[in-house]
Formats: structure tokens, sequence, C-alpha cells
């Protein structure tokens, strides 16, 4: 990067910005004068947690596409073939990242569908891009910073993940070139780290992802499709009018397959660069991009409640993990999260970073950085403690901390005092989550 657009790497964040396909955008910046600027000297780094989108994958339904064998005229359902075992063989046995020797870490693959590679995979190219990700996290805390220990130093890390394939091996690759593997050391399995088990919770006990059973938070989402949601009744109509031939294939027992079943099939084709099937089109794409996120994320922008009860516990966690740090100077110096798009939507949404209406990028990542100030020649007064949080290359100014930002070196809103990022977080962790999820006509009634 040249000195000219050093400024330019690192743009606030800016609400309703795209980046569905922004590959690059996810590798956290390494360069010299960009770390200068980001942690200057008056600063010291006390902790790190990062919670994360996992890579690339398959596409996630199971769904046996059908693509037209005559790319030329209208879709004719009689000229149609079968086209999953096609998508997969293509994507799982792409050349991505051959040449910059992307490590396998030899974890089992369950085979569900008859195919060496299956939905819901991580692939060649999401390997690759955690990798990235983990060689410039040791680029900028360990070799740059001296924030980490060189060698690997279990009580330094925790390493958290779903209990899902594709994220337990996203977490394994990242952490490979964190701190990087020989042959001796390659894990054997998916739920520990050189001999350090990773914390996988239940599914009901999970944080990383909304609980299925919080009946009112399917409330609030029914709630908002009827009112907000209405704006999107237009371009909704036009495109699935355009789709019509895709979204009218049924599976078994008659369900149609969905809007965003469609985006996801054709999303990973496109990330891939598997030509997009006949019908489809990157317009098309936007489209559906914006009609799946308003349905899916745009809530939790709009409706606290509703990001209290989805990813709520979860910034709690964060919080308090971060108050312990300061107060204590106890716990890790990094934290791992390995989860989903439907942990950093929610995160984005919550702390009202983004509109609602894209889809976080594979290997999307959001860092929370602890920091204290360094009060230089005042005995016996400790310096405040700083919150950043950082989302895909973009400090996030939050809005919430609007009247007590800080400024750093790239603009104003770079830091939140954090006191009040923890009153923040706060607010958005709800209080008793079984009772607060409990249907409307349930809830106690406020006196």
């Amino acid at each position: 990067h040249t000195e000219d657009n050093t400024l330019q790497i690192l743009p606030k964040m800016l609400r309703g910005e795209s980046g569905v396909r922004d590959v690059a955008s996810v590798v956290p910046i390494t360069d010299e004068k960009v770390l200068k600027k980001l942690y200057p000297p008056n600063l010291e780094l006390k902790q790190v947690q990062m919670a994360f989108r996992h890579g690339d994958r398959t596409p996630i339904s199971e769904w046996d596409p059908y693509e037209p064998t005559n790319p030329s005229g209208d879709i004719d359902a009689s000229e149609t073939k079968k086209d999953l075992k096609k998508v997969l063989t293509w994507i799982c046995d792409d050349d991505y990242g051959k040449d910059q020797q992307v490590l396998d870490t030899h974890l089992p693959h369950p085979d569900r569908i008859g195919h060496p590679c299956h939905t819901g995979q991580l692939t060649r190219l999401g390997k690759f891009q955690q990798q990235q990700i983990g060689s410039a996290l040791r680029k900028i805390y360990i070799d740059t910073l001296g924030f980490l220990s060189r060698n690997w130093n279990p009580n330094e890390v925790h390493m958290r993940s779903t209990d899902v394939p594709r994220t337990k091996q996203s977490l394994q690759n990242e952490l490979a070139t964190l701190y990087p593997l020989d042959k001796s050391s390659v894990p054997t399995k998916e739920t520990e780290f050189r001999g350090k088990q990773i914390e996988i919770r239940s599914e009901h006990e999970d944080t990383l992802y909304r609980d299925m059973s919080c009946e009112r938070l399917i409330e609030i989402g029914n709630e908002y499709r009827k009112t907000e949601g209405k704006k999107m009744e237009a371009i909704t109509k036009e495109v699935k009018e355009q789709l019509s031939y895709f979204l009218n294939q049924t599976a078994e027992g008659g369900r149609k397959r969905s809007l965003t079943e469609t985006f996801d099939q054709a999303n990973a084709r496109f990330s891939h660069s598997m030509p997009l099937t006949h019908g489809l089109s990157e317009e098309n794409m936007a489209k559906m991009e914006k009609i799946s996120s308003d349905f899916w994320w745009r809530a939790f922008s709009h409706e606290e409640e509703a990001a209290k009860l989805n990813i709520g516990r979860f910034i709690g966690e964060v919080k308090d993990v971060m108050k312990e740090k300061a107060e204590t100077g106890k716990g890790p110096k990094l934290a791992l999260y390995s989860g989903h798009d439907s942990t950093i939507a929610p995160l984005l949404g919550a702390f009202k970073l983004i509109d609602g209406y894209h889809w976080p990028p594979y290997a999307s990542n959001m860092r929370f950085e602890l920091f204290q100030q360094k009060n230089e020649g005042k005995k016996g007064k400790e310096g405040e403690h700083l919150v950043r949080v950082i989302f895909n290359n973009r400090v996030a100014q939050l809005p919430a901390c609007k009247d007590e930002w800080r400024s750093g070196e790239f603009e104003k809103g770079e830091f939140c005092p954090l006191d009040k990022f923890v009153e923040i977080a706060e607010r958005l962790t709800p209080k008793d989550f079984k009772a607060e999820c409990k249907p409307k006509n349930e809830l106690p009634r406020k006196k």
C-alpha cells in the first residue's frame, strides 16, 4: 500500500455497505503504516476477542437443483438435469489455493449423499481464507506488536466453536497459521488444538446463534415482517416472477424452494468462480441478497428486543470477559469464536452498524479490542480502558457511544470508553432469557 492510500484502507463503517463478494476485505490488514496508526504507543493492548463466520462452503441446502441443459431461450422443465453432484464436484475439487500450499487438517468429513464432498462443507477456498486470517493475526499480534507469545501458550488463548463441522474446521485452519503446525502436530480431532479442548456447547446452551425455542423472538420477526417488511413487497414480487422456474421446484412433501435457498446456492457457485445457472444473473443475486437479508437480519437493527433475544447473551459474555481482564488482569489475551452468518449479522444489527440489507461475506470477522491508556509520569493513576470494534477491516463507530467517542489516528469515534461499552452491552443482554422468550401474552406486565 502506498502512503497516499494508507488512510483509505480502514474507512468508517457505512450503513448499507455491501460486501457479500468482497473476499479480500475479510483478511486483517498487516501493512506496517496502517498498524502504526491502529496501535499508537500511548495505548497498551490488553485483549482481543474475535467472532467470525466460517469460510467459503458448499451450498447449505440439500436441494438437488435442476439446471437447464439448453443455455439458450426460455427455461423448459423438460430440458433439465440434476445438478447437486456437479456443483459439489466443481467446488470441492477446485484448484484454489494449491499454489499457496493450503494445509489439510485431515479432519473427518461425513458422507451423506454418496459423494466425497457434501452440502454445507468447508471448501479448499474456505480453508485458505481462514489460514490467511490466521497468518494476518500472527503478523499483527505476534510479529509486530509482540502481544501474544511467539510459541503456543494455551493460557493465552480461548477457543470456542459451534458444534458444526465447517465452524470447527474454520477455527482449526485459522489456528494452524496463527500457531503454525508441522506434520507431528496436525490435529486429529475437531474438538481440540495442540492438546487444548475447544469449547463447544449444546444446542440450547450455545449463544453464538439464536435459540430456536425462543417464542418471543419468532413473534417479533413475524410482527416486523407484517409492518416494515411490506416495504420490500414490490422488489420481492418482481424477483419471484423473474425466478419462478427455480422457486416453483418442490421437494418431498410439496415444499417449494425458498428465495434464500436459491441465493445460497447461487452465491456458493459465484464465490468459487463457477458459472451461474442459466436464468440467474448478478443483478438477480443482488436483489436476492437484499430480500433475504431483510427477511433474516434487518429486524435486529430496528428492534432492540429482537437483537437482545438473538445475540444478546453472547454480547453479555464478550462484555464479561472484557471486564474481567480490565479489572483483574485475568482471562485470555485472545478469544476466538467460530460461528456463522447468524452470529455476525445480529451483532452488526445489535450495535446498529449496518441497515440489515446485506449478507455478511464468508469469513467475516468482528474484533473487539481492549486497550488501556498509558499514563506516563502520572504515578498511582491508572489509564482509561477503551474498546475498539473492527468489522472486516473497517473501524466501526458505535452509534450508542457517540457522546463519548474517543478519537484515534483514523477519525473521531474510533474508541469507546469501556464503561460506556459495558453500559451498551448490558442494555443488549437479556436479564432472564427464558422468561423474556415467552410469547407476548405470557410476558409479565410492566407495573
